[in-house]
């Protein structure tokens, strides 16, 4: 986070900020141009587990599905035509897990860590399914060109170089109260998703919903329509 000056400063000293940061807004640069360029070619709403259902070479809902939990995915509230449910649990976690760093620095590193493991993962999710499509992508309005496969490559580079590091302990000597409990915390939602994918999402999820011809759109007005009354104006 950029706006950790504080803790940046104590753990790591003035290199994080003269050194580690631009370095991480390079690479994090190359992580959003991949994005984009995907992003170009299937514009959608719920765009990263929509891409990893259309990018899949086999199984598309299940890619959908892991890449949907890594990234947080909802249904939308028919009454508002938002994720609201979503938001509201999404604040009330953020503000949960910030709790820690008011008595334990360690816990909070971990809380960071285990966001930022999950979000880059969702990220290069449909990077890496991009790549494998190779020259059977599509590319849309806006893309890469012949520099799409460097960066799609340093992207996903990066982001498992980031999951590993975040996984380390960030103080010395290691103790019970200082144990960065990250990976166990990234393993139980693998676990949780996997077992609920085996269990049962697998007999009932068919990935996203498609939405894009004029008659489709309109069907889900209709449908919204019904329950929950006319859309906000």
């Amino acid at each position: 986070c950029l706006t950790l000056f504080g803790y940046g400063m104590t753990t790591g000293g003035p290199a994080v900020i003269v050194w580690g940061w631009p370095l991480v807004g390079l690479m994090t640069l190359f992580v959003g141009l991949a994005m984009a360029e995907i992003c170009s070619s299937y514009p959608t709403a719920g765009g990263l587990y929509f891409w990893a259902a259309k990018l899949a070479p086999s199984h598309p809902a299940a890619w959908a599905w892991f890449t949907g939990w890594f990234n947080f995915r909802h249904r939308i509230d028919p009454h508002t035509r938002t994720p609201t449910n979503a938001v509201w649990l999404a604040a009330a976690g953020a503000f949960l897990l910030g709790l820690p760093y008011l008595w334990n620095a360690t816990a909070y590193a971990a809380v960071t860590s285990i966001a930022v493991i999950g979000l880059y993962t969702a990220y290069v999710l449909p990077t890496w399914l991009r790549l494998l499509r190779g020259r059977d992508f599509e590319p849309g309005p806006w893309h890469l060109g012949r520099w799409s496969r460097p960066v799609g490559i340093v992207a996903i580079a990066w982001t498992a170089f980031v999951s590993v590091l975040f996984m380390l302990p960030t103080t010395y000597p290691v103790t019970f109260e200082t144990f960065n409990y990250t990976p166990v915390a990234v393993l139980a939602v693998i676990g949780f998703a996997g077992g609920w994918w085996l269990v049962s999402a697998r007999f009932w999820f068919t990935g996203p919903r498609v939405q894009g011809t004029p008659e489709e759109i309109a069907a889900i007005e209709r449908e919204l329509a019904e329950i929950g009354g006319p859309a906000p104006r």
